[in-house]
């Protein structure tokens, strides 16, 4: 399984690029169905619930250890398990939704691809 950061770095899916906010939105607002029906996008959930809390339970143990309290180190350990939380999150569910994007631009027609500029 190859992990993409966004839809954008998928190298098949360039012309969503060019395609307006609106018309991207609409695209992953139809492939976001199919992709909750694989059991990647659960595990992703699971996975991403456990390392949020294992990393913020983690992050305030150092912090405390280190005489920080209070908000600091709730903040502080919220944004440390967020972020490896969230990325993990992201890379599953692009994965999972490139092959229900590539069929969303192939039904749109030449027209997203750049083939109808080509004559």
């Amino acid at each position: 399984m190859r992990f993409f950061y966004t839809p954008r770095s998928v190298p098949e899916l360039a012309a969503i690029r060019r395609l307006p906010h609106e018309e991207r939105t609409r695209i992953w607002r139809e492939c976001w169905p199919q992709v909750r029906r694989h059991w990647q996008f659960w595990v992703a959930i699971i996975a991403g619930i456990v390392m949020l809390v294992a990393t913020f339970s983690l992050a305030k143990l150092l912090l405390s250890s280190a005489g920080v309290t209070g908000f600091p180190s709730n903040l502080i350990s919220a944004m440390a398990a967020g972020l490896p939380a969230g990325l993990a999150f992201q890379l599953i569910v692009n994965s999972v939704a490139v092959p229900y994007l590539r069929e969303a631009l192939a039904a749109r027609g030449s027209s997203v691809g750049g083939d109808s500029e080509r004559k």
